[in-house]
């Protein structure tokens, strides 16, 4: 999802969370169950966790999430060119939720940490720049 080089670059850095478990109920267990990855990386600086998950649901599924985002968080057009990426964000019970939809991927990114859209916009570029092509 983000390598070593990412990771280091990010301001404050983060490292793996080797022992990360998506909680159940969040988005990146849903991510999980649409047979995506998800992978936690630990902010030094806070102790926070930043949640990431990526999965290719089905059309429907995929069209379903969307739809939920659409409704529920704000657009966030600094993700992504529209239509190519569509994104949002919204804050649930503190954690900073932030969603991009692409080619068919959903990418969820969340943390105590994201309190607006621009703290999650470095690991979510990261994360889409990853994605192939």
């Amino acid at each position: 999802m983000l390598t070593s080089a990412q990771l280091s670059a990010l301001v404050p850095p983060l490292s793996p969370a080797s022992e990360f478990k998506p909680d159940k109920g969040t988005d990146a267990a849903k991510a999980v169950s649409y047979a995506g990855v998800a992978c936690g990386y630990r902010n030094a600086s806070t102790g926070n966790t930043v949640a990431v998950a990526i999965a290719r649901p089905a059309q429907a599924d995929l069209t379903e999430l969307n739809n939920k985002a659409i409704t529920s968080s704000h657009v966030v057009p600094t993700y992504g060119v529209p239509p190519k990426v569509m994104g949002y964000f919204t804050v649930d019970a503190s954690v900073g939720v932030a969603q991009a939809f692409t080619g068919g991927y959903w990418v969820t990114v969340s943390s105590k940490d994201f309190i607006e859209p621009g703290a999650a916009a470095p690991v979510m570029a990261d994360v889409l720049g990853n994605l192939p092509g």
